[in-house]
């Protein structure tokens, strides 16, 4: 008796592997014995059972796999092609393999024909835009996170939230940009008119 997975091939009274997309429990006489898998599901070859896409996820059949489903789509179960990744709504989007959609962030600046977006010196923040903190900027539109200060110049600051560009970083009162990356502070003595030429 042949076991999970495989059929009785009586040429030459061997075990074959039931082929792909089809399954055995046990005892299968012949590959008619080896069921196809039903719509929306696959197997590997040699399979007892045949696995169902979850949520978020399409079967790719070129890969004989589950796929993620695209950004700004989103499936709940049983996609069984790309096709049954469903696009988001008007004024929706999502993050590639969803199960849902979400409302746009407010839209900002004049950028990205008005998807849904971020605009300079702004960040996505749950499902809303907020301005950089002090200490960071961005210059793009988008949903991507603001820029550290620090990372140009250790120790600058912004005088305001919302910077759009690393040119406001700069050091705090009582320090200097050393010309090295690095604000330090202003000690006795020093020409703070030489100082702010620097």
């Amino acid at each position: 008796m042949c076991l999970t997975g495989k059929y009785n091939y009586d040429l030459n009274n061997s075990c074959e592997l039931c082929p792909k997309n089809t399954f055995s429990i046990t005892g299968a006489t012949s590959i008619t014995g080896c069921k196809p898998c039903d719509k929306g599901c696959h197997s590997k070859p040699s399979s007892g059972y045949c696995e169902q896409c979850i949520t978020s996820k399409y079967h790719d059949e070129h890969n004989n796999s589950c796929g993620l489903c695209p950004k700004n789509t989103f499936t709940i179960s049983d996609a069984s092609d790309i096709d049954g990744c469903a696009p988001c709504a008007a004024g929706e989007h999502s993050i590639e393999g969803s199960g849902y959609c979400q409302n746009c962030p407010e839209v900002g600046g004049d950028g990205n024909d008005g998807k849904c977006t971020c605009k300079a010196g702004e960040t996505l923040m749950g499902t809303k835009c907020e301005p950089c903190e002090t200490a960071k900027w961005k210059a793009d539109i988008g949903v991507t996170s603001c820029n550290l200060c620090a990372d140009t110049l250790k120790g600058s600051i912004t005088e305001e939230v919302g910077s759009t560009k690393v040119g406001d970083c700069k050091c705090p009162m009582g320090t200097y940009d050393n010309e090295k990356g690095v604000c330090t502070e202003v000690e006795d003595g020093m020409d703070l008119q030489e100082i702010r030429m620097m």
